[in-house]
Protein backbone atom coordinates (compact mmCIF):
# COMPACT_ATOMS: atom_id res chain seq x y z
CA UNK A 1 0.00 0.00 0.00
CA UNK A 2 2.79 2.43 0.80
CA UNK A 3 3.96 1.77 -2.99
CA UNK A 4 0.79 3.13 -4.13
CA UNK A 5 0.90 6.34 -1.72
CA UNK A 6 4.39 6.93 -2.90
CA UNK A 7 3.42 6.68 -6.71
CA UNK A 8 0.72 8.89 -5.91
CA UNK A 9 2.72 11.11 -4.08
CA UNK A 10 5.28 11.65 -7.27
CA UNK A 11 2.78 12.09 -9.56
CA UNK A 12 1.15 14.87 -7.75
CA UNK A 13 4.52 16.76 -7.13
CA UNK A 14 4.87 16.67 -10.56
CA UNK A 15 1.72 17.63 -11.41
CA UNK A 16 2.24 20.52 -8.87
CA UNK A 17 5.19 21.38 -10.89
CA UNK A 18 4.02 21.82 -14.26
CA UNK A 19 1.07 24.03 -12.84
CA UNK A 20 3.67 26.18 -10.94
CA UNK A 21 5.67 26.09 -14.25
CA UNK A 22 2.79 27.67 -16.29
CA UNK A 23 2.93 30.84 -14.03
CA UNK A 24 4.43 34.01 -15.70
CA UNK A 25 6.78 34.55 -13.33
CA UNK A 26 10.01 32.98 -14.51
CA UNK A 27 10.77 31.85 -10.91
CA UNK A 28 7.97 30.29 -9.32
CA UNK A 29 9.05 26.55 -10.91
CA UNK A 30 11.64 26.61 -8.83
CA UNK A 31 10.02 26.50 -5.86
CA UNK A 32 8.89 22.93 -5.69
CA UNK A 33 12.40 21.87 -6.45
CA UNK A 34 13.87 23.87 -3.86
CA UNK A 35 11.05 22.10 -0.99
CA UNK A 36 11.84 18.58 -2.84
CA UNK A 37 15.25 18.76 -1.89
CA UNK A 38 15.32 20.08 1.18
CA UNK A 39 12.07 17.54 2.55
CA UNK A 40 14.16 14.99 1.12
CA UNK A 41 17.53 15.90 3.28
CA UNK A 42 15.32 16.16 6.42
CA UNK A 43 13.57 12.88 5.96
CA UNK A 44 17.45 11.12 5.21
CA UNK A 45 18.61 13.16 8.01
CA UNK A 46 15.48 12.30 10.72
CA UNK A 47 14.42 8.68 9.76
CA UNK A 48 17.75 7.36 7.83
CA UNK A 49 15.57 4.77 6.83
CA UNK A 50 17.51 4.42 3.35
CA UNK A 51 20.97 4.14 2.07
CA UNK A 52 22.92 7.13 1.51
CA UNK A 53 23.70 6.22 -2.34
CA UNK A 54 19.32 5.38 -2.82
CA UNK A 55 18.88 9.09 -1.15
CA UNK A 56 21.59 10.61 -3.39
CA UNK A 57 20.19 8.53 -6.34
CA UNK A 58 16.16 9.65 -5.62
CA UNK A 59 17.30 13.43 -4.74
CA UNK A 60 19.34 13.44 -8.11
CA UNK A 61 16.44 12.28 -10.18
CA UNK A 62 14.07 14.32 -8.57
CA UNK A 63 15.66 17.62 -8.97
CA UNK A 64 16.21 16.28 -12.82
CA UNK A 65 12.51 15.29 -13.62
CA UNK A 66 11.42 18.64 -10.97
CA UNK A 67 14.23 20.99 -13.05
CA UNK A 68 13.05 19.37 -16.92
CA UNK A 69 9.53 20.21 -16.07
CA UNK A 70 10.24 23.77 -15.54
CA UNK A 71 12.72 24.63 -17.97
CA UNK A 72 10.11 23.32 -20.92
CA UNK A 73 7.35 25.25 -19.81
CA UNK A 74 9.46 28.37 -19.14
CA UNK A 75 10.66 27.72 -23.18
CA UNK A 76 7.33 27.30 -24.53
CA UNK A 77 6.13 30.35 -22.54
CA UNK A 78 8.97 32.06 -23.77
CA UNK A 79 7.63 30.92 -27.42
CA UNK A 80 4.35 32.34 -26.81
CA UNK A 81 5.26 35.50 -25.46
CA UNK A 82 7.62 36.03 -28.96
CA UNK A 83 4.79 35.16 -31.34
CA UNK A 84 2.33 37.43 -29.60
CA UNK A 85 5.15 40.35 -29.69
CA UNK A 86 5.40 39.46 -33.12
CA UNK A 87 1.47 39.62 -34.00
CA UNK A 88 1.25 42.72 -32.42
CA UNK A 89 3.97 44.49 -34.74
Amino acid sequence: MSSVIGTLLIIAIAGLQYLCSRIKYKYSGAVIPILFAGSMLYYYLIAQKASFWAFLIILIVGEILLLSIWDNQYQKNEQKTEQTHLRKK
